[in-house]
C-alpha cells in the first residue's frame, strides 16, 4: 500500500478520488468569515465589530440555521480553515467551533482555499474527469452558467439547482438535489453550502 500523502493538498485529493472509486459519503467544507459570525449567533464570543462587520457573508442568521451548521461541521471528513485574520479572522472561528464541542481530530484538516489548491495543482479536473466519468450536479446562483462551461471541457453535468436563497431555503435545494442521480455536488452558495448534512455521494461547499 502507497504511503499517505503529508502535503495536506495531496490528501485531500487522495481522498477525494478514494471515496469517488469506493462509491462512499464524503463532505468537504470550508469555514471562513460568515461561517464563524453563523457559529456565533447568540454567543458571548461574538463581539459587536464581529456582527456587523459589513465582509461578513453571514447575514444574521438564525438560530436554527447556526445548529444546523454546527451539525454539518460536525459530519464533515474535510474542513477547510480560513487562515488568521486579526479578532475576526481564525480566533473567532476557533473560539466558535470550541463553544459547540466540535472536535476537528478525526477529520482532514486544510486550508480554506483548498478547492482553489487543489484547481491549481491539477486535481481538481482530473477527479472531474475520473474515468468513467462522473456525474455532477452544480448548486449555487450561477450554476447554469458554469454547466456549458464545465460541458465544453468534457465534465458530465447531470443537472444544475439554482437559486440557493440562503439558510432558509437549504431544504428546498436539498428536495431539488435528491432529484438528481449524482456522484459530485459542487456548491457555491456561502454558508448555505456548508449544510450538507443530507446529501448522499461527495459533496464539496465551494
Amino acid at each position: 500500500m502507497a504511503p499517505e500523502p503529508r502535503d495536506p493538498i495531496a490528501l485531500v485529493a487522495q481522498a477525494l478520488v478514494r471515496a469517488l472509486r469506493d462509491g462512499r459519503p464524503l463532505s468537504l467544507v470550508r469555514l471562513g468569515h460568515g461561517e464563524a459570525l453563523t457559529l456565533s449567533r447568540g454567543a458571548t464570543l461574538a463581539t459587536q465589530r464581529d456582527l456587523t462587520d459589513s465582509s461578513a457573508a453571514a447575514d444574521h442568521p438564525d438560530i436554527a440555521c447556526r445548529d444546523r451548521l454546527a451539525q454539518a461541521v460536525r459530519l464533515a471528513d474535510i474542513v477547510g480553515l480560513a487562515s488568521a485574520d486579526g479578532e475576526t479572522g481564525q480566533p473567532l472561528l476557533s473560539r466558535a467551533l470550541r463553544d459547540h464541542g466540535i472536535n476537528l481530530s478525526g477529520k482532514i484538516v486544510a486550508d480554506a482555499a483548498i478547492s482553489w489548491q487543489l484547481y491549481r495543482q491539477g486535481h481538481f479536473g482530473s477527479l472531474l474527469l475520473e474515468q468513467p466519468r462522473p456525474r455532477i450536479l452544480l448548486v449555487g446562483q450561477r450554476a447554469p452558467q458554469l454547466e456549458p462551461v464545465l460541458a465544453r471541457a468534457g465534465v458530465r453535468v447531470v443537472g444544475t439547482v439554482s437559486p440557493v436563497r440562503g439558510c432558509q431555503d437549504v431544504d428546498r435545494v436539498l428536495r431539488q438535489m435528491g432529484g438528481h442521480p449524482y456522484d459530485i455536488a459542487l456548491v457555491s452558495a456561502g454558508v448555505a453550502a456548508v449544510l450538507n448534512e443530507m446529501t448522499p455521494a461527495i459533496y464539496s461547499g465551494l
